[in-house]
């Protein structure tokens, strides 16, 4: 009875968008130039480590610098708690430095180079700012999600983007989504894929990703029936317009279209 009652009276969940890494570029671009603030940088950061590293709100904001590993071609963090991770033990994200200047290891390098943090502390990589005569400084404390994803729809709403159609999880689903949707990840397995983004199942990690409409209509071109109908339109101009040699060759090169175009009398 109570879930009866739980199905027909609840709303529909609306979901958010995943964002694509148009949004992400237009976000470092407006907010991780040359010369950007503190303030700035760190919406820079959260932007582009939530989304290479298909982290929750929840797993960002209990990121410490001691646990942030910087190697010369990528970072390794550590994940101290997840939502997946019933026995508390943790797991590393690895993120690849790219050759690019959205690459998100060097975005935050620059955050915490101009928040001057120091990489043994144990606060919260991401926290509350304090403005100062000469700019921004980190107070203690952790960001809150309230804060924190207002400060994300206000950057969309900058860059020309509504921010109702998104949330902080569009973050992680964006993440994912795009990489499912690169015509190269064949090179990701699926396997991988959950290692990254902290999932059990694929069922869990298929839930946030969102198919675009032209992988969705792929679906039916390969039924095997677009090629067949092509020819058949052909052939049927052919016969109708073409001259009696060009019929000849038709009807011996393809004879079994040929017999398809007289069931169907075509």
């Amino acid at each position: 009875m109570i879930e009866c009652a739980k199905r027909t009276r609840s709303l529909p969940i609306s979901k958010k968008k995943p964002v694509d890494a148009d949004v992400v570029k237009s976000i470092i671009d407006r907010f991780g130039a040359e010369g950007a603030s503190l303030k700035d940088l760190r919406i820079a950061a959260v932007t582009s480590l939530g989304f290479a590293g298909f982290f929750r709100f929840n797993e960002l904001a209990n990121i410490q610098p001691n646990h942030i590993i910087f190697h010369e071609e990528f970072v390794k963090v550590f994940v101290p708690r997840s939502t997946t991770d019933v026995y508390r033990e943790g797991n590393y994200v690895y993120i690849s430095k790219l050759d690019s200047n959205y690459c998100p290891v060097t975005v935050l390098r620059r955050y915490i180079q101009a928040a001057d943090i120091d990489l043994s502390s144990q606060l919260p990589l991401f926290r509350p700012l304090t403005k100062r005569k000469l700019g921004y400084a980190l107070r203690n404390g952790k960001l809150s999600y309230t804060r924190c994803r207002e400060i994300f729809k206000d950057a969309l709403k900058e860059v020309g983007y509504d921010p109702k159609d998104y949330g902080l999880h569009s973050l992680r689903s964006g993440g994912v989504t795009s990489v499912v949707s690169n015509d190269l990840s064949h090179n990701v397995s699926e396997r991988l894929l959950k290692l990254h983004g902290r999932w059990k199942s694929d069922e869990a990690k298929d839930m946030y990703v969102l198919e675009p409409q032209c992988s969705r209509l792929r679906v039916t071109k390969y039924l095997g029936i677009l090629f067949i109908v092509h020819y058949i339109v052909l052939l049927k101009c052919i016969f109708k317009k073409g001259n009696k040699s060009v019929r000849v060759r038709m009807r011996s090169t393809h004879t079994s279209l040929y017999l398809v175009l007289r069931i169907f009398k075509w």
